[in-house]
C-alpha cells in the first residue's frame, strides 16, 4: 500500500486558527455608535496586549496592573450600557467580554503567569 505525501504548503493553506484565539467577535452595530465602537477599541486593545505579552513572553506584573485598568474600562462601557437600557447590545457585548476573560485568564494558566488556587483540606 503506497501513502501519498501531503505537500506542507498544502496544509499551511487550508490552516485556519481557532476562533477562540482570534481575538474578540466582530459585532456589528451602527458604526456611529460611540459606546459601541468604544467596547470595540477597548477589546481590541486587550485582546492584541494579552496576546501578544503572553505568548512573546513578556507578561509581567506592571503589564497586569495596566491590562486590569483597561479590563475595568471594559466593565464600565458595559455598565453604562445597562444602565441605558440597551439589553439587546449589554448581553452581545457581555457575553463576548466574559469570554475574552475566560480565554486570557486560561492562557495565563497555561503559561504560568497566575497561581493555582487549590482549594486545601484540612
Amino acid at each position: 500500500m503506497i501513502i501519498p505525501l501531503i505537500d506542507a504548503d498544502d496544509r499551511m493553506s487550508n490552516y485556519r486558527a481557532s476562533p477562540k484565539l482570534t481575538g474578540p467577535a466582530k459585532l456589528l452595530h451602527d458604526p456611529q455608535d460611540t459606546m459601541l465602537n468604544s467596547l470595540d477599541e477597548a477589546m481590541q486593545k486587550i485582546s492584541n496586549i494579552y496576546m501578544q505579552a503572553l505568548i512573546s513572553g513578556t507578561h509581567t506584573p506592571e503589564l497586569e496592573i495596566s491590562l486590569r485598568g483597561l479590563e475595568m474600562e471594559l466593565f464600565e462601557l458595559l455598565d453604562q450600557l445597562y444602565k441605558q437600557h440597551r439589553l439587546k447590545d449589554y448581553m452581545k457585548y457581555e457575553a463576548e467580554v466574559t469570554r475574552q476573560m475566560i480565554i486570557y485568564n486560561m492562557l495565563k494558566r497555561l503559561f504560568g503567569y497566575a497561581p493555582d488556587y487549590e482549594e486545601k483540606t484540612e
